[in-house]
């Protein structure tokens, strides 16, 4: 099995990439599946927006409370829709979060 792993959503989801590790490790199978469904969904949501990847992830990053700023070209940046869109999934983010990890994303 894999010990470590590249991923640019680990940084909008990180507590619950870390859960997931953490049933796995413990055994916990059946809730470790639970949280990576969630997190795939999650992820295939953020991709399916206009902008970039990246674009959508540091705006998730600001509805966190990090202020690094915007993508650069020439990556394409969120949309007004690609705003809803994501404004939708980090809410999502957040109650999984709460749910499974008892604390919000973002700024301890």
């Amino acid at each position: 099995g894999a010990d470590s792993g590249i991923g640019s959503t680990y940084v909008v989801m990180l507590d619950l990439y870390l859960k997931a590790d953490a049933c796995i490790r413990a055994g916990d199978y059946a809730l470790a599946g639970e949280i990576q469904r969630f997190m795939t969904t999650a992820t295939l949501d953020i991709l399916r927006c206009h902008g970039h990847l990246i674009s959508g992830l540091k705006y998730i990053l600001h509805l966190q409370g990090f202020e690094i700023g915007e993508a650069r070209r020439p990556l394409v940046p969120v949309n007004d829709d690609d705003r809803r869109a994501l404004e939708e999934i980090e809410r999502r983010i957040e109650e999984a979060t709460m749910k499974y990890c008892g604390r919000k994303p973002g700024r301890a």
